[in-house]
């Protein structure tokens, strides 16, 4: 019994110290921007900036950009960006990734990067010839 009562006092201790880790958004906005083009291009941008209770400000951007022809080759560009900031100095942390997908009647190209606070971590690139 003086075991089961343990286990519970812990596991108490333990979720009452951790609560402001499970803390709702103090604040939250998105604002969403779609343009359609021809043969089906578009251009989608959407941006999120939210702040915690703890005082931590989350700023999330992406924007997918599709060009497409009428022969149906096309350029996918997807990029997103997270910039968090807690509360305090010299902490911001900013994390950014590009993709870059080609398919035309020659190739298919496929790139990726990926770039944390300023160093680029992932720098990939691959094509494919067509027969």
């Amino acid at each position: 019994m003086k075991k089961t009562q343990t286990l519970f006092t812990l596991t108490a201790a333990l979720m009452l110290a951790s609560a402001p880790v499970f803390a709702a958004d103090v604040s939250a906005t998105t604002k969403t921007e779609y343009n359609e083009g021809d043969h089906g291009s578009y251009e989608t941008k959407k941006v999120t900036e939210k702040e915690t209770a703890d005082g931590t400000s989350i700023k999330n951007q992406s924007a997918v950009s599709v060009e497409k022809d009428e022969d149906g080759n096309y350029k996918k560009v997807i990029e997103h960006k997270t910039t968090t900031d807690p509360k305090g100095l010299m902490n911001k942390t900013t994390v950014k990734t590009e993709e870059v997908i080609i398919n035309d009647e020659d190739k298919n190209e496929h790139s990726l990067k990926k770039v944390v606070d300023g160093e680029t971590v992932i720098d990939e690139k691959s094509v494919e010839e067509k027969q």
